[in-house]
């Protein structure tokens, strides 16, 4: 993003020119400024007459949101995403499973969550049919996530874009196999 700058300076106008101008005392004489007329008067030190300048600051507008169509609908997929293996939490995502459950941080890092390499936590699994194991989060009957409101950053994010190249497979399978339910084992 450009970095606004100022304006340039503007030129010396009529009602610019009726503006009285400080004069200075002859070059090379001492003069000492005052804040009032500390530009004037530098410029009169040098010898300069100083146009009076309106200064605007401006900014640039915030770019404009531009809307990204969404070509996957989770309401249709048996919960892929929610299959990973290591589905990471950080310590905001605790903080706002606490808050979901009514418990302290430290409660639902122990509940919830548990230690995949140093430094870095995952949700806790449980066994599933379609897929080996799934989010301990996630209802098994009705293919849905149970905390949407208080979902991990992670969830929140994915898939990073306006496609889901599991939603794409399935979607193509289903067609193919002529089966609105088809689940492809992957």
């Amino acid at each position: 993003m450009p970095k606004p700058s100022l304006p340039s300076p503007m030129p010396v106008t009529a009602a610019a020119e009726s503006l009285p101008v400080v004069a200075g005392p002859p070059v090379g004489a001492p003069r000492r400024a005052t804040r009032k007329d500390s530009a004037q008067a530098v410029a009169a030190q040098v010898d300069v007459q100083v146009a009076p300048v309106r200064i605007v600051a401006r900014t640039a507008a915030p770019p404009k949101a531009v809307p990204v169509k969404v070509r996957y609908d989770c309401s249709k997929c048996p919960g892929y995403c929610c299959s990973y293996d290591r589905i990471e939490v950080k310590p905001r995502d605790v903080a706002r499973l606490a808050r979901h459950f009514g418990l302290t941080p430290e409660q639902a890092e122990r509940r919830f969550t548990r230690l995949w390499a140093p430094g870095e936590r995952i949700l806790r699994h449980q066994s599933d049919d379609v897929y080996k194991s799934i989010c301990r989060f996630f209802d098994r009957t009705e293919r849905r996530c149970t905390i949407y409101a208080a979902r991990p950053a992670v969830c929140r994010e994915y898939p990073n874009g306006n496609k889901c190249g599991y939603y794409d497979f399935l979607m193509f399978e289903r067609g193919h196999q002529d089966d609105e339910t088809f689940i492809p084992s992957a």
